[in-house]
């Protein structure tokens, strides 16, 4: 690493006009390495959309940047303004704190960092790429990796805070419980790939995070405070993303927390439900933000019924509502299990027990198959039996006795071509 004296003869040369040595060139090459690996992250953010920078931070957040260019603002600070002093007075502060500053004892505060790049003219996207982590003044610590854009892992822990997740009002702590190791896992992967940080507490079923990490998820659309109490709303990054990998992580989310699956072994009953609770005053916010999550599942080919209204009931004189969304026919579980999925094993596994069932088709199951045949003859007006079955996406028995029960009735003909290939049309003068 070049020396800071180094450095400042070099800023004094630069600054009139003469070659540059080596020892900046090595500090604006390093900057230039950083920049470049800031690149790939714009990169992300043109897929994604940017969604959280460093000016997006409360202005009393603590910035440790990298020595190099910590060395390199001061030098060329003081070159630009001839003393600590004028430098002091410009961004507020003591000249010992800024001494104390460029020494790297005392950290950058969001407000001063701001200050001093604004007068040196230093781009946004340069000093986010410089910087090594932020602190709280209450210790909380996280790496930097900004700015945060949107991506899988970050609409994961959005949506884990509508569900086992909470960001309480008196501290703003993230704090996630759940039984499942699995999904305790997975929230402490995300946080680590979008924020770089580590638990501050940990058991077997919990983790909790520095309010640092709270109050960025805050700012970006969780919830914070008693779900049940809380109006909330799916965030417009997540609502309106291109990106199906974002919808999936978040709806992926919010099922593995507080989704069911019912299976029945007595009766025909399969489905997977989403129950959540609120107050009677904030009833209708709840019905609009399960009709959201319901237009994202059509997104990925599951039909939802609902919102409906499970249960009404009191806690400590206060009124209470249950609504909930029900997926319920085949065609939407199979797609719900393949499109979007669940990290939480049991669930996973019912889903498969309900796919793996032999069909069972009810009595509207039938008319439904029947009207698409009906569609699908009158448009190619002569069709054989697996062709039936290819559009239905059936099996040919199940094709065919559809078929031979139309032909019964006098709605088709059929034609025999060969011994085991029968053609179907519309009889004429039926009414289909």
């Amino acid at each position: 690493m070049p020396k800071r004296e180094d450095i400042r003869k070099a800023l004094i040369i630069g600054s009139h006009g003469n070659a540059i040595p080596s020892a900046l060139e090595t500090v604006e090459n390093k900057s230039q390495n950083l920049v470049a690996s800031y690149e790939l992250e714009r990169i992300s953010s043109a897929i994604y959309g940017r969604l959280f920078g460093v000016w997006d931070l409360d202005s009393n957040i603590l910035v440790t940047v990298d020595e190099d260019f910590r060395c390199y603002l001061f030098e060329k600070a003081k070159i630009t303004f001839h003393s600590y002093k004028k430098i002091a007075e410009i961004i507020g502060v003591s000249v010992p704190y800024v001494y104390h500053i460029k020494n790297g004892r005392y950290h950058f505060t969001i407000k001063i960092l701001r200050k001093i790049c604004d007068v040196l003219h230093i781009e946004d996207h340069i000093i986010e790429s410089h910087i090594v982590s932020l602190t709280t003044k209450r210790g909380g610590k996280v790496g930097a990796l900004l700015p945060l854009s949107v991506c899988p892992d970050l609409a994961c822990l959005v949506g884990h805070t509508f569900g086992d997740g909470t960001i309480p009002r008196s501290k703003p702590q993230f704090k996630y419980f759940n039984t499942r190791p699995e999904l305790v896992l997975e929230v402490e992967n995300a946080v680590l790939s979008v924020f770089q940080a580590y638990p501050i507490s940990k058991t077997q079923t919990s983790v909790t995070y520095s309010s640092l990490v709270g109050e960025i998820l805050q700012k970006i659309g969780a919830r914070r405070g008693s779900k049940i109490e809380s109006a909330y709303d799916v965030p417009d990054w997540i609502r309106n993303s291109k990106s199906n990998e974002v919808k999936k992580a978040f709806i992926k989310s919010i099922f593995d927390d507080d989704g069911s699956i019912l299976i029945s072994r007595k009766f025909k009953a399969c489905n997977i439900n989403l129950h959540l609770a609120s107050t009677e005053e904030n009833i209708n916010n709840l019905n609009k933000f399960l009709f959201q999550i319901k237009n994202i599942l059509s997104e990925f080919g599951v039909v939802a019924h609902g919102p409906h209204i499970r249960n009404k009931y009191s806690v400590k004189c206060q009124r209470r509502a249950v609504l909930y969304l029900i997926i319920s026919d085949r065609e939407s579980i199979r797609n719900f299990y393949m499109n979007i999925g669940s990290t939480h094993a049991i669930k996973r596994r019912k889903m498969e027990t309900i796919l793996s069932r032999p069909v069972i088709y009810t009595k509207f199951a039938i008319r439904r198959m029947e009207k698409e045949i009906e569609r699908f003859i009158l448009v190619e007006k002569a069709v054989t039996t697996r062709q039936t079955a290819n559009y239905i996406h059936t099996a040919r028995s199940t094709a065919y006795k559809r078929l031979q029960k139309m032909w019964r009735t006098g709605a088709l003909s059929k034609t025999k071509v060969k011994s085991n290939f029968v053609l179907w049309e519309v009889k004429a003068g039926a009414q289909i």
